[in-house]
């Protein structure tokens, strides 16, 4: 008897703002077999570079990727090669200017870096400036120029603008 006494004072009380309930979440769109890449996104992996080699200046650049087959809202993987380029602040796309360092990722090096993120399906590259000389650099911070090459000979897929990466020395001696 108490048992079911207790049953039936069991009760649920569900305190709200006033606003409806969010709708349940529904699985992302799925990219159509043989949709090519027209788009993409880089973000930036942390709030600086990363000093790998312990000599106080910052050397490792970590990105995120993602391509799209736009208007599909959902990420993809894709053959062939993204280029990165560093240059000076404010000095991407200006005529002459050559880039700090280049890095063109493709083949095994892509596919082992082939990431599954809250975003969905993307790609997650570490930007070392000591694959192209040196760490040490006479500016302080570096635009970051991106775009995917895609292995079919489709159009290059730029990303619009640039990214700004600060690298600044880690200890006073550092400049």
């Amino acid at each position: 008897l108490v048992t079911f006494l207790l049953a039936a004072c069991e009760s649920t009380v569900e305190q709200t703002s006033g606003r409806p309930m969010p709708p349940e979440p529904r699985p992302a769109p799925k990219v159509p077999e043989g949709a090519r890449p027209n788009s993409m996104a880089v973000m930036l992996v942390g709030p600086k570079p990363a000093d790998t080699n312990g000599n106080g200046f910052p050397d490792l650049i970590a990105v995120e990727a993602y391509l799209f087959a736009e208007p599909v809202p959902t990420p993809m993987w894709a053959d062939g090669a993204f280029v990165f380029q560093v240059f000076p602040l404010g000095q991407s796309g200006v005529p002459g200017v050559e880039p700090i360092a280049t890095w063109r990722i493709e083949g095994d090096r892509l596919r082992a870096s082939q990431t599954r993120t809250l975003v969905g399906s993307g790609y997650r590259i570490g930007l070392s400036l000591l694959e192209n000389g040196t760490d040490v650099l006479p500016v302080r911070a570096v635009d970051l120029s991106s775009s995917f090459e895609p292995a079919d000979g489709g159009p290059t897929i730029r990303v619009q603008g640039v990214r700004t990466v600060q690298i600044i020395p880690l200890n006073a001696s550092g400049r």
